[in-house]
């Protein structure tokens, strides 16, 4: 397994080492001690007369008092007795606003969200967490900031308590429960594009994951298959099981040799109201409740599945039975020129499969 692209902790943390001015939002880093009593970094970016700045919760609104200043590392740390109305922060999830009064008009400086609140992309802290402001830079883009947790709090210290990577691992397999490799697995928070791929067994891991909530795409073959969430800890595993709606039946084998599918005419002209004639037979008696022909695209999605209510004779040698497909999927319209592939499902179990070309 190969990372396409991936977040470099160690990168980080060396620029972290060596002080380097690496860009820093207004709001930094924000903490909730185990008694809910918050604290609000803030670093320096641009000139910001405090005496005429105000905080916004969930909760409400208060200005700040009068003569607070960044200090000589270009910090300042907020806490409830700076406002002149002490407001809480909601842990479970809150919405932080930093405004300064320009112009006759309050205009927002920078905020951050967690927890429940809206879309946040990233949970709620939890009392030895403290939710950190991180710079990422890609080739494609110019930066972003994400608010991620971080199990090392370091309020009050520039470039402090280095951020503890958590992993993200797990399989990607088709409908049939078989691995798919080469899948890409896209994480992403917002506009960014991150991607692991997965391995021969349709295996992938990243262990260098920043904890946050990340958006997951599965591609095969440059399709969209799946789209969930996951978040991700410091310090600890998410594993995850995807099942997309995707066969890799081209390469897959019969495993059944009695039973055998085959089709007529081929190619088959979906314009034609024939429609053309799926026969399967069973060198074995056999007793099913249910058989289903089902039908996959190139890229493995399926388009059709038919119910066959005949059964198999079970008193003959060899039992024969047949369907018509009228080239149309499930919402009735016909299908693109192409190579279909079809399975043969007895009681859920696939038993046999082919392919036909089918022509507009």
């Amino acid at each position: 397994m190969r990372t396409i692209i991936a977040i470099s902790f160690f990168t980080a943390i060396f620029f972290n080492l060596l002080g380097n001015p690496i860009p820093m939002k207004l709001i930094n880093e924000l903490y909730l001690d185990e008694n809910e009593i918050w604290s609000l970094e803030l670093v320096q970016e641009d000139e910001i007369d405090f005496d005429n700045c105000r905080i916004e919760f969930s909760t409400g609104s208060s200005e700040l008092f009068d003569g607070l200043e960044f200090n000589e590392e270009g910090l300042l740390v907020l806490i409830p007795e700076n406002l002149l109305n002490p407001l809480p922060i909601i842990r479970s999830g809150d919405l932080v606003i930093f405004q300064e009064f320009i112009d006759n008009e309050w205009v927002t400086i920078d905020f951050i969200s967690f927890g429940n609140y809206q879309d946040s992309e990233v949970n709620y802290p939890y009392d030895y967490q403290s939710l950190q402001r991180i710079y990422i830079e890609y080739d494609e883009w110019a930066g972003n900031f994400w608010l991620v947790k971080n199990n090392d709090p370091s309020i009050g210290t520039l470039y402090g308590g280095l951020l503890t990577p958590g992993t993200f691992k797990g399989y990607v397999f088709d409908i049939f429960q078989n691995p798919i490799a080469n899948a890409i697995v896209n994480y992403h928070p917002v506009s960014e594009n991150l991607s692991i791929e997965t391995d021969e067994n349709g295996y992938f891991e990243n262990t260098n994951m920043y904890g946050k909530n990340y958006n997951i795409t599965i591609y095969v073959d440059d399709v969209a298959y799946l789209d969930s969430t996951i978040t991700v800890e410091p310090d600890s595993t998410t594993y995850c099981e995807f099942y997309l709606d995707y066969t890799s039946i081209e390469n897959k084998e019969i495993s059944y040799p009695e039973f055998s599918l085959s089709n007529y005419p081929n190619p088959f002209y979906a314009t034609s109201n024939a429609g053309i004639t799926i026969s399967f037979s069973a060198t074995e008696p056999t007793e099913s409740t249910e058989k289903i022909i089902s039908i996959y695209n190139q890229k493995g999605q399926k388009v059709r599945s038919l119910e066959c209510i005949k059964s198999f004779d079970a008193q003959a040698e060899e039992t024969l039975s047949h369907i018509t497909w009228n080239g149309r999927n499930e919402k009735g319209k016909l299908v693109n020129s192409g190579v279909y592939f079809y399975t043969l499902e007895i009681d859920g179990q696939e038993v046999a499969s082919n392919k036909m070309i089918v022509l507009r």
